[in-house]
């Protein structure tokens, strides 16, 4: 009867074994069944006849919490439609989030989420939605590759960086786009912002919401 009365004090005793306290706990308890789902559900009883459920949250496995917040993934998969993989590190850092656990976002960790999660890339993007390599705008246009460089960079044609190293995907040219005219500059035939100004998105990041 005393014992039932100061069992937590017995219990919390600093004196009190471990091989005490399993001792104590055969003396009360009959059984134990544990169903485990979402979360743990104990079900306990007593010697004496009475019964009690537990329920506590089950124990997360080591590898998710080193996995990327889903609303994170969701960010990642929207600024790619703008961005390179840098450029989405760079956005993601100074909004202080971190992949997994903690950390800061890097290009690699950027491209490991996009394979992870089946993301397309900013290529894969601009690719589908018909932009062109600087081959096929060359052949389009019957002029050469340093031609359509130097036509993006006057802005005469529109591009786009597709990736991390400075590939740049070109919009299809329109019927009229213009040709070659002898003994005009092509900074006096600009259609779009000079290229340099359009491709350096980096610049864009501090005023991402």
């Amino acid at each position: 009867m005393t014992l039932s009365t100061d069992f937590p004090k017995v219990w919390n005793d600093p004196h009190t074994t471990d091989r005490d306290r399993k001792r104590l706990v055969r003396l009360l308890v009959e059984d134990v069944t544990l169903i485990k789902t979402q979360e743990i559900t104990l079900q306990v009883r007593l010697r004496g006849g009475a019964t009690q459920t537990l329920t506590i949250p089950a124990a997360r496995p080591n590898w998710q919490a080193w996995v990327t917040a889903p609303e994170v993934v969701q960010m990642i998969d929207a600024l790619l439609n703008e961005y390179t993989d840098a450029q989405v590190a760079t956005i993601l850092n100074e909004r202080g989030l971190h992949p997994g656990r903690s950390g800061s976002f890097q290009t690699r960790t950027i491209s490991c989420i996009r394979r992870s999660y089946g993301l397309k890339s900013r290529y894969e993007r601009l690719r589908q939605a018909g932009m062109l390599t600087v081959e096929e705008m060359a052949k389009a246009l019957g002029i050469t590759k340093a031609s359509v460089r130097a036509w993006h960079k006057a802005g005469l044609l529109r591009g786009y960086t597709s990736n991390d190293k400075g590939v740049c995907l070109f919009e299809p040219p329109e019927p009229d786009t213009l040709t070659k005219i002898p003994g005009q500059k092509l900074s006096e035939r600009h259609r779009f912002p000079p290229s340099e100004v359009m491709l350096d998105r980096t610049k864009e990041v501090q005023y991402e919401s």
